[in-house]
């Protein structure tokens, strides 16, 4: 109940604008913890309960919803560990509380979305290991992410990859041939919108008279279909960005955000749900348009920061758009530092050892100016 009335609290705080609801949030959400811990401390076996582990995933949500504070991972780390005692078996002066089936899966897809997207931002390790999540590779999308968890599978494994890219142990060889494998199943992902879409009524569409929107009459179907495909371009983005160091200025980085762009105009604004947050992060982060494109993406930031049905997205967009701004900034910096020679040489061609990724003395753009920035970010 006290983790009820924080979030109640907290969401009233961001709708009207009241600042005297926010110490009710904060004390609601303080004894929520304080009850938790003394739960554990008694017996942690128990404390492994439906009820805790739901109630650890709104802490969670709630610190993300509060300015993105970066504890909502360690409550993540909270909750799976309670997971793995429940998974183990009694002791044997206590019976295990069993977890439902509905709970494992419900939180097991929860984390992982938030786990695998927000990772990508800072390259952190994976904090949900794969024996313990019971979420399949499917290829049908999820409405609640707008993609499929095979593509989620293949942006957690880019992540990976990159991190081995500075691991010495790692045989060059091997990483590379499996980059190349990788970026053929990004390629050849195949999302599939779920049945029940199919039986959805359709929606007209606007004459080409009328001045409102286009985006106002997407069906249901449309919308799925559209989010699935710019985060879907988003991973490519970003898997050049990490394992090709894409330079930002080239044809490629272009037309990519140019795709990004066409499918999230065709949303905007009347559908940016939190599902956008993370390609349009993606997208931002690595514009090297004129100011109009720039200004473009932070419109879309705002448009989210006023959806009411994005309330997790509006509390990290204030920290995403100081994200974003910074690496604008810093990347311009850099560029106008650098020499003619220096700047032509960069948007050239690689040779065919840098085409492998990123050599061990060089960093690139992404490592560079976004990791740094992002530690403890949720896109999710």
């Amino acid at each position: 109940m006290h983790m009820v009335l924080a979030l109640s609290a907290l969401s009233l705080t961001a709708i009207t604008g009241k600042p005297h609801y926010y110490p009710i949030a904060l004390r609601h959400k303080q004894r929520t913890m304080q009850l938790i811990r003394e739960q554990i401390a008694l017996n942690d076996i128990a404390a492994a309960s439906n009820a805790n582990v739901i109630v650890i995933l709104m802490l969670c949500m709630f610190e993300i919803s509060d300015n993105c504070q970066v504890s909502w991972s360690i409550h993540l780390s909270a909750a799976l560990d309670l997971m793995r005692l429940a998974s183990r078996g009694s002791s044997p002066t206590s019976v295990l509380t069993k977890l439902s089936p509905q709970v494992i899966e419900f939180v097991s897809r929860f984390f992982l979305v938030k786990d695998a997207l927000g990772r990508t931002a800072c390259g952190k390790v994976a904090k949900i290991k794969h024996e313990m999540v019971p979420v399949d590779s499917s290829e049908h999308i999820d409405p609640s992410i707008g993609c499929s968890y095979e593509l989620v599978g293949v942006i957690s494994r880019i992540t990976d990859l990159s991190r081995d890219m500075r691991n010495p142990q790692i045989e060059s060889d091997a990483w590379y041939a499996e980059t190349l494998e990788l970026e053929k199943h990004i390629d050849t992902v195949t999302q599939r919108l779920p049945s029940i879409y199919f039986q959805l009524p359709s929606v007209s569409h606007p004459s080409p008279e009328t001045s409102e929107p286009y985006s106002k009459y997407l069906d249901e179907t449309t919308i799925l279909h559209n989010t699935s495909l710019l985060i879907q371009t988003s991973a490519t983005l970003y898997f050049q960005a990490t394992l090709r160091s894409l330079n930002p200025h080239s044809a490629r980085a272009r037309g990519l955000i140019e795709q990004i762009i066409k499918y999230t105009r065709q949303l905007s604004p009347n559908h940016l749900r939190s599902a956008h947050l993370w390609p349009l992060f993606v997208g931002a982060v690595y514009s090297t348009g004129n100011d109009e494109e720039r200004v473009w993406f932070l419109d879309q930031f705002d448009i989210l920061a006023k959806e009411r049905r994005a309330l997790v997205a509006r509390g990290v967009l204030r920290r995403v758009k100081d994200i974003v701004e910074s690496v604008w900034k810093r990347r311009d910096l850099d560029d106008h530092c650098d020499t003619d020679s220096a700047g032509a040489g960069a948007g050239a061609g690689r040779s065919s050892d840098q085409e492998r990724g990123i050599s061990p003395v060089e960093i690139g753009d992404w490592e560079k100016y976004v990791q740094p920035l992002s530690e403890g970010l949720c896109l999710g």
